[in-house]
């Protein structure tokens, strides 16, 4: 909008819209602190902020996959929402990124931008990254447990 003249605008003259992948919630927290509820619900607000088809590191700025980042939160995530499809496809994305030498950027997706992860520190975050993948797997095994009819 362009005006030479100033512009007064109510609540009622906007929209605003949370936008977000849509995960199911599966987990609540709640105790008899307001403060610790707050906390809670504002903690799984800034998580769904921060998903937009992969795990991104924060909602005010580039949204970019940052792997350490996703890492991190995976815990937390898993507590309040079932991400298990949405961290599958991320890690997907992690086979398409790597190079022939085996690096891989620090971004994922990424398209070139972000830091190639060589050396001593691709092995840090490959660890992380197993630890993650492993997570995932387990999670699977513990659903297909939960719903078989053998004992």
């Amino acid at each position: 909008m362009e005006s030479d003249q100033p512009v007064e605008l109510s609540e009622n003259d906007l929209t605003a819209l949370f936008v977000h992948t849509d995960l199911a919630p599966v987990g609540s927290f709640s105790c008899s602190s307001d403060l610790l509820n707050k906390v809670w619900n504002a903690t799984m607000q800034a998580y769904r902020s921060n998903i937009h088809s992969i795990p991104t590191d924060c909602p005010q700025r580039e949204k970019n996959g940052w792997t350490a980042d996703a890492y991190i939160a995976i815990d937390l995530a898993l507590l309040g929402y079932d991400g298990i499809t949405l961290y599958e496809k991320w890690m997907n994305d992690f086979i398409d990124n790597q190079r022939p030498s085996g690096e891989i950027s620090g971004i994922i997706p990424s398209c070139g931008w972000g830091d190639l992860v060589s050396g001593p520190a691709r092995y840090g975050m490959l660890q992380c990254l197993l630890f993650l993948m492993l997570y995932i797997i387990i999670m699977a095994i513990c659903d297909v447990l939960k719903t078989s009819t053998h004992q």
